[in-house]
């Protein structure tokens, strides 16, 4: 068991060899079929190979899916917590307040895996995934189903009642540039108007025209606008069971991605570690904090704080950039520093040695 109690790599793989593999051996030559889901643990590399080697056929089950294919979530998970459940009533009936232990958690289980577990579940799950007997649309009817957008076709005209009650064919209030023009040929055919009236209407359909072509580019932008927000929305809120994708065989052609996406890897790594500012600039590192600490001598008071010297390069303290063991910056030598005594007038040529030693009387030529 795993420190959390959570199944991990290492439990899962030795599940592989010391369940699964040993449980379903039946010859050398034959081959048998694993279905499982995306879990973590179940398709590792080291599974994966143990896989290949032991003619083991890792099919993983499309994500968000369990429930459709899965008989233990079909058939067998529901009665099992309904039992529980049970159980836990019964013992509970008469305590007011009781709590579980792993031994009365063990006592309810065994007998709630017995009476859930049984070959009729069984047999009532694989049939209801559409395993045995084989029947997909058992599980594709129940998939949400895309909306289809028929177009309707409107009729052309519809009868209206006119001002003394007789019955009046008008057409329908056109929707785009084609119907527009073909009910101004309608009206400028069937009828003799005058022909400034024709003008006039000719002005009216071209500004429809416009009008209409104007709000079916803006509509487009529109729609544009929404699916992209809808697009956005969805990947950063992904709700289980409403995004499907497709399963597949977990073979060496996986173990060969992982291993080429690893390499890659590794060169970045190391690419970065030579060069940091290769792909842009890199983000400042910060420096661990900065200890302060208080001096008081004779120089210094004892409210003046004075910081740790902190270097630049490796971000370590007491020393600086200069002098970092790391990072040698080369710093061109300081030249020889001479220093020259100052004659006044009055005084002899010849200084001694403790007039060469006042600082005050000598002046430093580099």
């Amino acid at each position: 068991m795993s420190d959390n109690g959570w199944t991990d790599n290492e439990i899962g793989l030795e599940w592989f060899k010391k369940c699964f593999e040993p449980e379903t051996r039946c010859g050398d030559d034959e081959y048998r079929l694993l279905i499982l889901d995306g879990h973590a643990s179940h398709i590792t590399t080291a599974a994966i190979r143990f896989c290949i080697a032991s003619k083991i056929i890792p099919l993983c089950l499309p994500p968000h899916t369990t429930h459709f294919l899965q008989p233990l979530d079909i058939g067998i998970f529901s009665p099992l917590a309904t039992a529980y459940k049970a159980g836990v009533r019964e013992r509970s009936k008469y305590i007011v307040s009781y709590s579980i232990d792993k031994i009365d958690f063990l006592e309810i289980y065994n007998a709630a895996r017995d009476k859930a577990i049984t070959p009729t579940n069984i047999g009532k799950a694989w049939k209801s995934a559409g395993l045995e007997p084989w029947d997909p649309e058992l599980v594709l009817k129940q998939l949400p189903k895309r909306p289809s957008i028929q177009p309707t076709t409107p009729p052309l005209n519809i009868t209206q009642k006119g001002p003394t009650g007789e019955s009046i064919e008008v057409p329908n209030t056109p929707a785009n540039v084609a119907q527009v023009d073909e009910l101004f040929k309608t009206i400028i055919g069937q009828t003799h108007l005058d022909p400034a009236i024709v003008l006039k209407i000719q002005k009216l359909r071209k500004g429809a025209c416009k009008a209409i072509a104007n709000a079916s580019i803006q509509r487009t932008a529109n729609v544009d606008l929404i699916t992209a927000e809808l697009t956005k929305r969805k990947r950063s809120n992904r709700q289980k069971g409403k995004n499907y994708s497709y399963g597949r065989v977990l073979d060496m052609e996986v173990i060969q991605e992982r291993e080429a996406y690893c390499k890659l890897r590794d060169v970045w790594k190391d690419l970065a570690r030579i060069q940091p500012n290769l792909l842009g600039k890199t983000c400042k590192k910060m420096s661990p904090p900065v200890k302060k600490v208080k001096r008081v001598n004779n120089h210094t008071s004892s409210n003046e704080v004075r910081n740790c010297r902190t270097c630049s390069q490796c971000g370590q303290q007491g020393h600086n950039r200069r002098t970092c063991h790391r990072y040698q910056v080369p710093v061109n030598e300081p030249e020889e520093i001479v220093p020259v005594a100052l004659e006044t007038e009055g005084e002899d040529d010849e200084v001694d040695d403790s007039d060469a030693s006042d600082a005050s009387d000598m002046v430093f030529f580099t």
